[in-house]
């Protein structure tokens, strides 16, 4: 069985955390199995293996703008060789697996994302949504196409949010959750007790705060709240990359600079992360996790660390919703909140830590299963082909 991989993202700890987790499950699930990915920015994933095979030529600049154009409007046309080589890749898979990721068909408009999806479906096949999150894009063009594109694909979702979009425009998706949570590290880690991880995220370009000041609510009210909390709590503060990028650490060091000038507060450290290895051993050897990140919520959760999720969109409340921690998400384009319930819901965590553990580790019992359905299209032609 060949299996093609589509959009896989990279420099990004979760996404990569999702997109290993689906490909460790589909060499658990299936015997003697070939699998591609083709990837949606430069760079592979940390994951290396016999019978994975990164394709980082699958490139649509090495296509060319002129031969994607006339491919969107006549479907055979063969193109250079990087799109026969790309055809011929896809014509051979059994299937095509569009990677777990955000909404690049949605808020973000991912154009590139898109046309790849495309050229799948041209080549006859029907691709595999493997929980996505789906939503308009504001973009009339983009999300007519994206609607043609999604009618003929199999179409699973990780938010409530995303599949009434989608019943509402008719097309057919069921429900899960993120595919990290099946997320799997062999390595075990004891939790360090006087350790609190912070993801933090520069959100000033993103949609949802376009009037809004965001950075200033985290340096006016995130920041000295978690330096009140650790004071208080004899905490040692790790912040966490989140993106394998120059301009993400010199952002981690901005906030570290923020600690200790201004509250004199040297219990600060920027961990050293480069694989998603290190960054789940990160989050799994912490009392709490604070994350403006939706994947440090999701690898939280899923390492039983009681979190709160400073929420930037819709997803992060799901998962809040799903793991039963909903109290513990404060609704950062909401504005609603202050220092001191940031304070309150972290000291909550603390005091009441061994039961949010417990807890977290129950729900994942309920709801791991949920992180594997979309695979239910090849065990339903797996049984197909044996009657």
């Amino acid at each position: 069985m060949v299996i093609t991989i589509i959009n896989q993202h990279t420099n990004n700890f979760g996404d990569e955390a999702a997109g290993i987790s689906l490909i460790n499950n589909l060499f658990k699930k299936y015997k003697d199995i070939e699998i591609n990915i083709i990837y949606n920015g430069d760079g592979t994933i940390h994951y290396h293996r016999k019978s994975l095979n990164h394709c980082v030529d699958c490139k649509l600049k090495y296509m060319g703008y002129l031969n994607l154009f006339i491919k969107m409007l006549f479907h055979k046309y063969k193109g250079n060789k990087t799109m026969q080589e790309y055809d011929n890749l896809i014509k051979k898979s059994d299937y095509v697996i569009v990677t777990p990721c955000g909404a690049n068909i949605g808020i973000y408009k991912d154009w590139r994302f898109l046309v790849r999806i495309l050229l799948a479906i041209f080549n006859g096949k029907k691709p595999i949504f493997h929980l996505n999150t789906i939503g308009p894009s504001g973009n009339w063009l983009f999300d007519k196409i994206a609607t043609y594109a999604l009618k003929n694909s199999y179409v699973y979702v990780r938010e409530k949010k995303s599949q009434e979009y989608l019943k509402n425009m008719k097309i057919n998706c069921k429900l899960g959750i993120d595919t990290a949570f099946l997320f799997e590290v062999s390595e075990k880690v004891d939790i360090d007790s006087n350790r609190l991880i912070f993801v933090p995220s520069d959100l000033s370009k993103h949609k949802n705060f376009k009037n809004i000041d965001v950075n200033n609510q985290l340096f006016e009210k995130i920041i000295p709240a978690i330096y009140e909390f650790a004071l208080k709590r004899n905490m040692v503060i790790h912040i966490l990359p989140h993106l394998n990028t120059d301009k993400e650490l010199e952002m981690l060091k901005k906030i570290k600079n923020i600690f200790i000038e201004k509250y004199n507060y040297n219990n600060v450290i920027i961990d050293k992360v480069t694989t998603v290895f290190d960054y789940y051993k990160e989050i799994a050897m912490s009392q709490i996790v604070v994350g403006m990140r939706y994947h440090a919520i999701v690898l939280g959760a899923k390492a039983n660390v009681p979190f709160l999720a400073l929420a930037y969109e819709n997803k992060m409340v799901e998962v809040s919703n799903y793991t039963e921690k909903s109290d513990f998400c404060l609704k950062l384009y909401d504005l609603n909140f202050d220092e001191n319930e940031i304070i309150k819901k972290l000291d909550e965590l603390y005091v009441n830590h061994e039961q949010y553990v417990n807890e977290l580790r129950e729900v994942n019992e309920k709801i791991k299963h949920l992180a594997e359905i979309p695979l239910e299209v090849i065990d339903n032609d797996s049984k197909k082909k044996l009657v």
